[in-house]
């Protein structure tokens, strides 16, 4: 049922953003900025019909979970802002981040405490915590670059998420994740595979931010369930980032460029350059892998050892990925390093 409902809401509150964008042109991403991959200039606001629907959805349905959707609006609320104003201070950003998460974790008491192999102090277990959701919040919003690549990442793992609670008579995650993604579902046909409207900062940051939370809350209610599980299957947006702090950390040592200035050069962004292929086609196959990723991960969600092999074999295969496209475009001296509009620095 919640699925439904917000499904629903989510379909009708995409075509109306849509229509009303157009008009007014408030949101729209344009198609000349640096790391832009599209042609003309699209809505970029398809968080805020992800966002109306799971809210109102979850307080009709399950009102006693009100914290996570007040800590969630304040994520989103400050991505959107984002979408509205341009770049903003990252300081305010991953203030605002921080302060959900502390809301999440004072109302609804998840924290992230168990490592399998020690158990964290709270003071260390709420650091940790406000860690975990900034860091997905942040990967959500890298990988969202072709569409139907965040929303469709975010579904399956939520659907994953899902069956795994179910297997264990859970009561939260399985509704919560039924109603996201429904939520994601009626913005996911819109976006894909024609790219009608964009996530946005808002609804990036969210989707992170309610991924993190439900990892979290799946293996605290289920001691069954290996904390390692959720970031197993997220280590495809998690790999990404890191590997993104890394570069940029060399970059800016190498070129001057500012840690967290526009580039080219995500992994879904090479493969869909160096292709001949559609977007949604490249964002099609990278679902697939992640798919895999997910389906292996659920198979071993109860034993941390086989879930740390199969994060080490997911980040071989993805580095050997990476390094194969970076050596392409090197070979045909691809410009990749952007600044604004402008094309400035080698493959280096």
């Amino acid at each position: 049922m919640g699925f439904i409902i917000a499904f629903i809401q989510s379909l009708v509150y995409q075509y109306w953003t849509i229509r009303i964008e157009k008009k007014y042109n408030f949101f729209s991403d344009p198609s000349t900025k640096a790391h832009a991959i599209h042609n003309t200039p699209t809505p970029r606001v398809g968080g805020i019909g992800i966002f109306l629907a799971f809210a109102i959805s979850t307080m009709i349905l399950m009102p006693h979970y009100w914290w996570l959707v007040v800590s969630g609006a304040v994520i989103f609320g400050f991505g959107l802002f984002e979408d509205w104003h341009g770049d903003t201070s990252k300081q305010y950003r991953l203030g605002a981040m921080a302060l959900g998460t502390l809301i999440a974790i004072y109302f609804g008491g998840y924290v992230a405490d168990n490592s399998e192999f020690f158990i964290l102090p709270y003071w260390l277990a709420v650091l940790f915590t406000i860690f975990a959701v900034v860091g997905l919040s942040s990967a959500i919003n890298f990988i969202d670059g072709l569409n139907g690549l965040a929303g469709g990442v975010s579904m399956v793992t939520l659907s994953f998420f899902a069956f795994v609670d179910y297997l264990y008579e859970g009561s939260v995650t399985l509704p919560l994740s039924m109603i996201l993604g429904g939520a994601i579902l009626g913005f996911f046909l819109w976006n894909y595979p024609k790219g009608k409207i964009f996530l946005g900062d808002g609804g990036a940051y969210f989707l992170g931010f309610m991924l993190a939370m439900f990892s979290i809350m799946l293996a605290a209610r289920h001691p069954e369930v290996s904390l390692w599980y959720p970031l197993v299957a997220l280590s495809y947006p998690i790999i990404e980032t890191f590997v993104t702090i890394s570069r940029r950390i060399k970059r800016k040592k190498k070129y001057g460029i500012a840690f967290f200035e526009a580039e080219k050069v995500h992994y879904h962004t090479l493969k869909y350059r160096r292709s001949n292929k559609s977007n949604s086609a490249i964002s099609g196959r990278i679902l697939v892998f992640h798919f895999f990723i997910n389906l292996a991960a659920f198979f071993v969600h109860q034993y941390v050892f086989a879930l740390m092999a199969l994060v080490t074999i997911v980040y071989i295969v993805y580095m050997s990925k990476y390094k194969r496209i970076i050596r392409f475009q090197k070979s045909q001296s691809i410009f990749f390093y952007t600044k604004r509009n402008t094309n400035y620095e080698r493959a280096s």
